[in-house]
């Protein structure tokens, strides 16, 4: 017996020993979890939009002053002569004063609107340079001359002039000048001389005449050094009328001068003739 519980106990050790011995079991990897839905939140969240890109704006085209001392109306205009000339108040657009009040001194242009529904003779005044609708002309005279100008397609200007107060009130003025056709039965023609000075901008006159055109009416003033009338064109000096031409000049009358003609002579230079009017 004692054999027997001596051969049990030997196998348990043995077994013992054995299991030991054996390789250990490997980590078990950790099991994926299940995705837990998201939890919404208890206020309201707006949906996502994408970054507004802002677009860039124009810029506004700059107001320069001017000043209306400075500025008077041509007495000779082409083929016509100054007639008449107003001061007159425009009918503004309300609550626009001060934003119409920077225009001061900038030409303006007119309108016909037959079809507004309070008179069917109004006239609408704009800001010629930018096309801005500034108000109406008031029922009256000027109204009335400005829809016979338009309908004879005859020229007439205007700007604003001042920016008066009366009793309280701001004012807006313009001043308005309308031309008509002047009398071309009475007339004289004369060479242009002394082309080849230059005017007080040291430009050469001739270069200022080149870029004259027949027909265009030009601003003449009496120089006493010279004792000669000299002449310009919006691009400054042209040149000069001859002495010959200042007792026609002198007669009683206004003048209207113009150029006649500009041409190149043989030897390659350039030349005009102007025409005197006795209007």
């Amino acid at each position: 017996m004692a054999k027997g519980f001596k051969k049990i106990l030997t196998n348990l050790i043995k077994s013992s020993l054995s299991k030991s011995k054996a390789k250990p079991a490997p980590p078990r990897s950790p099991q994926p979890q299940p995705m837990q839905p998201m939890q919404q939140p208890n206020y309201y969240q707006p949906p996502m939009r994408p970054p507004v890109v802002s677009q860039p704006q124009p810029e506004k085209p700059a107001v320069r002053k001017i000043n209306p001392k400075y500025k008077s109306f041509y007495k000779i205009l082409d083929e016509y002569k100054l007639a008449y000339e107003y001061n007159e108040n425009l009918c503004y657009i309300k609550d626009e004063y001060d934003d119409i009040a920077q225009y001061l001194g900038y030409d303006l242009s007119f309108k016909k609107e037959p079809e507004n529904q309070y008179d069917d003779r109004a006239v609408a005044v704009y800001v010629k340079e930018f096309g801005k609708k500034i108000g109406y002309v008031y029922k009256g005279k000027i109204q009335d001359m400005i829809n016979d100008w338009i309908d004879k397609d005859l020229p007439f200007t205007a700007y604003i002039n001042d920016l008066p107060e009366k009793d309280g009130k701001k004012l807006i003025e313009y001043k308005i000048g309308f031309y008509k056709e002047y009398d071309k039965s009475v007339s004289k023609t004369f060479s242009l001389t002394r082309t080849g000075k230059k005017d007080f901008c040291d430009i050469p006159r001739v270069e200022n005449l080149e870029c004259c055109k027949a027909g265009e009416s030009v601003e003449f003033s009496f120089d006493s050094d010279s004792e000669t009338y000299v002449l310009s064109s919006a691009h400054g000096e042209i040149g000069e009328l001859p002495k010959s031409a200042n007792a026609y000049m002198d007669e009683g009358g206004e003048n209207a001068v113009v150029i006649d003609k500009i041409y190149t002579d043989d030897n390659g230079k350039t030349k005009a003739k102007i025409r005197v009017y006795k209007i």
